[in-house]
């Protein structure tokens, strides 16, 4: 293993770590220290890489807001189709922001803004905001190769967004208890996906047979 990927290694183990400590205590309550040591490394270690508190809490969700948006650019490179990136997107965005560990530290920021406004911006700006961003950008490479008919892109991402997965998101936010099997997730996803598709498909009626052309279980 070479030195880089040693480095790739620790800072993931360092993320990983700051997933736990952040979720468990909130912003205003974690600490390098907790974080140095529930990743087995020193503090100062966490200096190199990260700078600071607000440095690591802005990597870590920089570094969910990648892993969200990887299925829609990598399919500009492996032929993916429009709808085929969108049920991948969908699929891995549910992974992530229904995860436990994200739910969780949405709650404790939710809870935290009211005192701190500040800490809410920096979720919301590292976070939500750059992943809606990243969609943005996607959606208007797409409306420029004739795939999509959008007049206002900032919307059009918004409508992507909110219809794909709020309503679970929400509620398993307010219901910690609340659990969803793979097939009800995807009821969603394809629903939001076919209502979008019929908004902005620039043909709408191919875009959504192959959708349905899928055929997930929740969807029969």
């Amino acid at each position: 293993m070479n030195r880089n990927e040693k480095k790739a290694l620790k800072k993931a183990k360092i993320l990983d770590a700051a997933w736990t400590v952040f979720g468990r205590n909130g912003y205003t309550g974690a600490s390098l220290d907790a974080v140095a040591e529930e990743a087995g490394v020193s503090k100062p270690t966490l200096y190199m890489y990260f700078g600071n508190k607000e440095g690591l809490f802005e990597a870590l969700l920089t570094d969910a807001s990648e892993d969200i948006l990887g299925p829609l650019f990598e399919s500009a490179s492996n032929e993916t189709s429009m709808v085929q990136a969108f049920v991948n997107f969908g699929r891995t965005y549910a992974d992530i922001v229904l995860s436990e560990r994200v739910l969780s530290l949405g709650r404790l920021v939710i809870g935290e803004a009211t005192r701190f406004p500040e800490i809410g911006e920096k979720y919301y700006m590292a976070g939500p905001d750059k992943a809606h961003q990243g969609i943005q950008t996607w959606l208007e490479h797409l409306a420029a190769e004739g795939q999509l008919i959008i007049d206002d892109p900032e919307l059009a991402a918004h409508d992507f967004w909110s219809l794909i997965l709020s309503a679970p998101r929400e509620m398993m936010q307010i219901m910690p208890s609340k659990k969803m099997e793979q097939a009800e997730i995807d009821r969603f996803i394809f629903n939001g996906l076919r209502v979008f598709l019929k908004g902005y498909a620039a043909e709408p009626s191919v875009a959504i047979a192959e959708l349905q052309g899928m055929n997930p279980p929740a969807s029969k």
